[in-house]
């Protein structure tokens, strides 16, 4: 399936700017670092009760960032991404 990338950065972005691209002023964000097997384990707290838009960018030295905004849920149950990062030339 692809070659785990040790090491890439995830930060989830609970502040969004009008266009959907994370607002990276803000303080409301979560970064983790992703494990020997490229796994990555992030928990942080949205607003209660509500429907959440937030964003989750993943990057890594000598690869393309990737970004994506999703609906978050006030839910107990783990989420689960599959990212895959592309290479620069």
């Amino acid at each position: 399936m692809g070659t785990p990338v040790v090491g890439a950065t995830v930060t989830l972005f609970h502040t969004l700017e009008a266009d959907g691209h994370p607002n990276r002023e803000s303080s409301w964000q979560t970064r983790v670092s992703s494990e020997e097997d490229g796994v990555f384990s992030l928990r942080d707290y949205a607003a209660p009760g509500k429907v959440n838009l937030v964003g989750l960018e993943v990057t890594a030295p000598g690869y393309h960032a990737t970004f994506r905004t999703y609906l978050d849920y006030a839910d107990t149950q783990p989420q689960l991404f599959v990212v895959f990062l592309r290479p620069r030339s």
